[in-house]
């Protein structure tokens, strides 16, 4: 993905471990299709800034005591209200806990070395919401050359982490402990 090409990495030494993955996450369904999220979840309102700055507090308490000023707000905005404002925009509305997971695993769970957690926040969800319009109106034969993806919500993620199966299920993952809910389609 864009992003993923001009963001620098954190030395992996200094990395925090990511939630440990467990067996809960069922990416395929009957058809053998994965859909880690349902379209839903994927336009939903989400959870509100104060849930977001929850579950980060306890999966990633480092990210807990970050702030950041923006130009709008009078005090120094939480990460999740960074998070939430980067997430609606006149030309999208993206769920801010698929934004914030998707922004979390992007820095390996390091907070931005430059301290602009808005800005990356903000081209994230521009560019999942940029991905899921290619599925939905299959914007130079997306559907046709990944047929393996159910839903648009899925290829957004799917297609951000450049079709790797192994991130798709660590998204799933994280979204579920975060939230301890899963983004799964139905069956």
């Amino acid at each position: 993905s864009l992003l993923t090409s001009t963001f620098t990495q954190v030395p992996t030494s200094t990395q925090v471990p990511s939630p440990t993955p467990t067996p809960t996450c069922e990416l395929y369904d009957n058809a053998e299709k994965p859909c880690v999220l349902h379209n839903d979840i994927f336009f939903h309102q989400g959870p509100q800034s104060e849930e977001l700055d929850a579950a980060l507090a306890e999966a990633f308490p480092h990210w807990s005591s970050f702030r950041q000023s923006l130009e709008w707000r009078t005090e120094p905005a939480s990460v999740g209200e960074i998070i939430k404002d980067a997430s609606f925009d006149l030309a999208f509305d993206i769920n801010p806990a698929v934004t914030l997971v998707t922004v979390g695993m992007l820095l390996d769970w390091q907070l931005p070395p430059d301290g602009d957690l808005y800005s990356l926040a903000h081209e994230v969800a521009k560019e999942l919401n940029s991905l899921y319009y290619d599925y939905y109106f299959d914007r130079g034969g997306v559907q046709v050359k990944y047929p393996e993806v159910r839903n648009p919500a899925t290829y957004a993620i799917y297609a951000f982490f450049d079709y790797d199966h192994v991130r798709l299920n660590e998204w799933c993952v994280v979204y579920s402990k975060l939230y301890k809910q899963s983004p799964l389609c139905s069956p």
